[in-house]
Formats: structure tokens, sequence, C-alpha cells
């Protein structure tokens, strides 16, 4: 079991929330009519970028995105739009840039025996500066 972390855009995630439930509803409403509803409701998503996982054992794993693909560049971001976004994990604790590195990027950074994901077989790279960064989705 491990902790996601994630920008999230505060001004579009109420609204979104509210649109979510409508459009659960009409999902289940027109699922026979229209199979591809629930391709739609995945859009619905992108006031949220998932940026990283932290587990007991295992070295943080940052989410490569297409506003980011280095712990470089998240922070690049972060701090280009930090009007729009916060930081934030999976129970809603939110997070300051140097909170961030404090309680994600120096996860385990003292655990000789942690495991990177890179070294599992996983679809992940180490950024310039050796963090491990997976393509594709995950939670």
């Amino acid at each position: 079991m491990g902790t996601n972390f994630s920008f999230v855009n505060e001004k579009l995630e109420k609204r979104i929330l509210e649109l979510d439930k409508k459009l659960d509803l009409l999902i289940e409403e027109y699922h026979d009519i229209n199979p591809n509803i629930e391709f739609y409701h995945s859009e619905i998503d992108n006031y949220k970028l998932h940026m990283a996982k932290t587990s007991c054992g295992w070295k943080p794993i940052f989410q490569k995105t297409d506003k980011y693909s280095s712990l470089k560049e998240m922070k690049k971001f972060y701090f280009d739009n930090i009007s729009d976004y916060v930081i934030k994990d999976e129970y809603g604790d939110e997070y300051s840039w140097d909170d961030f590195v404090e309680r994600v990027v120096d996860f385990a950074k003292d655990d000789l025996e942690a495991k990177c994901h890179s070294e599992v077989g996983r679809d992940c790279y180490l950024d310039d500066d050796g963090y491990c960064f997976i393509r594709g989705e995950f939670s």
C-alpha cells in the first residue's frame, strides 16, 4: 500500500466533481445506447495530474506526463502554474514544493534496500538526476 500525489487544479475540481456525478447517472441511463460514453467520462480527469507514489520498501516513482518527464521539469511546471495547481495526496492533504520534496522526493533515500521500479522490468526510466519515472498510468 502506498500514497499517491497529484497536481490538482482546485478551481476546476469542485465543478468537475459535480459534473462527474451527473455524468455517472447519464452513463447508467444511456450506456446501452452509446457504449462510448465512458470514454468521455475519462476525459474529465484533466484537472488532476498524477505526480508520484510512495510505498514502503520502494524508492518513489514519478509519472511522466505530456507536461513533464523529469523532476526538474515537474518543479518548473509547478512554479509556472502555481496559481492554478496545488499538490495534494490522495487523502486531500496539501503540500508546498518543499514539503513534497521532504515527503516524496526524499522518501526512502536512506534505505539502502529500497528497490527502484526500473529494476523490476516496469516501463520506467531514470531522469538525469536518477529519479525513477514511469511511462503511462499507474496507481
